[in-house]
């Protein structure tokens, strides 16, 4: 398909050495990044296996409350003259699929980049 695409590989975390020699001409960048990372003290509970980021809802509503609503304002939103039935049963399968692993907080935070970032003119969807 024709669209927008990266022409590089080196989207991955590069190592200390290769940022070194990358910025070698700012080695004072290295330092700084380095002195700042190692002020940063962050504690995983690795038991826990998810760290998924908590989105502020109104009060007396919960993630997953909020969610719900979400998804039926949103079906609401593109079938004003009503939700055919194919369409509100996959969205209350993906819907419950979402809450049974436990991500609602994660799609409430990415819909909420999605509403800001359209809102300021940036492109946004898939690649």
């Amino acid at each position: 398909p024709k669209r927008f695409k990266f022409d590089a590989d080196e989207f991955y975390l590069k190592s200390a050495a290769e940022m070194r020699d990358l910025f070698r001409d700012y080695p004072e960048a290295c330092d700084n990044t380095l002195e700042i990372a190692e002020r940063c003290h962050v504690e995983f509970d690795e038991t826990v296996g998810k760290f998924m980021p908590v989105f502020p809802v109104p009060e007396g509503e919960s993630e997953e409350s909020w969610f719900a609503k979400e998804v039926d304002r949103g079906l609401e939103f593109r079938f004003p003259d009503g939700v055919p039935s194919e369409v509100r049963d996959q969205a209350e399968y993906e819907k419950g699929i979402i809450l049974q692993m436990g991500f609602p907080g994660y799609f409430l935070v990415v819909a909420d980049f999605i509403t800001w970032a359209k809102a300021q003119g940036i492109r946004v969807g898939p690649g």
